[in-house]
């Protein structure tokens, strides 16, 4: 993942399941960053996406 000065901000790994399905993963530090910004992209745009945090399951 890239921030918007196209820095990487995390290594993790992104995985299309299905055509409407994805699994995206971070890095155990970066996971609540991570989470954020992707909350804070999905209000900001409205997109019409369900983002879940599985990492505690």
């Amino acid at each position: 993942m890239t921030n918007e000065a196209e820095t990487v901000v995390d290594d993790g790994v992104a995985c299309r399941r299905g055509d409407q399905y994805f699994y995206v993963t971070a890095t155990t530090t970066g996971v609540d960053r991570i989470d954020r910004n992707m909350l804070w992209w999905n209000a900001q745009w409205r997109l019409d996406v369900d983002i879940a945090n599985v990492t505690a399951a």
